[in-house]
């Protein structure tokens, strides 16, 4: 099967979104010596770097400071006496409407300890305001285990592309001349501040203030000329992987916008590094962005499993997904 006939497939078997009751807190005793902390500082995250390692998860070189300014209330550590054993995140939006469950992870040698069903307790108090709205993702094979023991249902589907960025600078079109692309500068944080709040349905200072000054980052900006309107945008991560880079976030008014900003970075990244590899999350409504993908043949495709809890709000489902061409991270959304 060919790589258009086989993400066309995928895509076709997406399920319907469905609307389910948000589930209720359960009362559940706590395992002996087991307990949740907030984390208090960035610092407090190294448990973060040893679950991804466990598990071969790639992070970028900064992620953990990203992740944490977006939302410091948001990490809660599991101790087994006063040793790290777990971290869980609850990355919340505006006034608590809309949560994710980025990071859900215990170290290989504490599993299957029961610390389970503290996790799941306070997963269910947090989701039991019936107005707020709580995502996850979860790989495929994952998927029934986070149905069964969290009340999630599926709300559809992502997909994971990882791609050589020296392909993608030369097989795409030239960008637009109608559309400047410019490596981010200080003033137009405002105008990017709105149109990032815009594309992603709720403000979010913390996060773009801390991506846009990360030294391992790089972000380009989409304008109209003249007006300075912003039209998209992306930002170039780089990872623990010397040659693998994460393409995200990648919002973009239209495909062929999202088309400009790709190969205005992927010809920024090869020059610094001609094997560079790029990896980006596409929500898998975004039917002209996988097209886009299919443009050049992605070395790898993962499909990711967007889980939910509670009424997804309907600026989420609308057409504002079909601008996110990458989201920032399963960790944010």
């Amino acid at each position: 099967m060919s790589f258009k006939a086989a993400i066309g497939t995928l895509i076709r078997k997406q399920p319907s979104i469905l609307r389910m009751k948000t589930p209720r807190a359960k009362s559940i005793l706590a395992p002996p010596d087991f307990t949740l902390r907030l984390a208090r500082s960035v610092q407090d995250l190294s448990i973060y770097k040893q679950v991804c390692k466990e598990q071969g998860w790639l992070l970028g070189k900064h992620d953990l400071e990203l992740f944490y300014a977006t939302d410091p209330t948001g990490y809660y550590i599991g101790y087994l006496q006063d040793q790290p054993v777990s971290i869980t995140s609850f990355v919340k939006y505006g006034r608590g409407q809309l949560t994710i469950i980025g990071m859900f992870g215990v170290l290989q040698k504490f599993q299957n300890k029961g610390f389970m069903s503290v996790i799941r307790n306070v997963i269910a108090n947090k989701s039991c305001d019936e107005n707020n709205c709580l995502f996850g993702f979860a790989i495929p094979e994952k998927e029934e285990i986070f149905v069964k023991n969290f009340d999630m249902y599926t709300a559809w589907v992502d997909y994971e592309f990882t791609f050589k960025a020296k392909e993608a600078a030369y097989v795409l079109n030239d960008p637009l001349q109608s559309i400047a692309l410019d490596l981010y500068q200080e003033p137009d944080f405002g105008k990017l501040l709105r149109y990032d709040s815009e594309v992603f349905n709720q403000p979010r200072r913390g996060f773009l203030e801390t991506l846009v000054s990360l030294p391992s980052c790089t972000s380009i900006v989409a304008s109209i000329p003249g007006s300075g309107e912003i039209v998209g945008y992306c930002a170039i991560r780089e990872t623990t992987d010397d040659e693998v880079s994460y393409f995200s976030p990648w919002f973009a008014n239209d495909v062929n916008i999202a088309q400009a900003l790709l190969k205005k970075a992927a010809l920024f990244a090869c020059e610094r590094n001609d094997k560079i590899k790029f990896k980006s999350i596409m929500p898998g409504i975004n039917e002209d962005g996988i097209g886009l993908v299919q443009m050049f043949s992605p070395l790898q495709v993962d499909k990711h499993i967007r889980l939910c809890i509670g009424n997804i709000p309907e600026s989420v489902t609308n057409n504002s997904k079909k601008r996110v061409f990458g989201i920032s991270s399963p960790c944010l959304g």
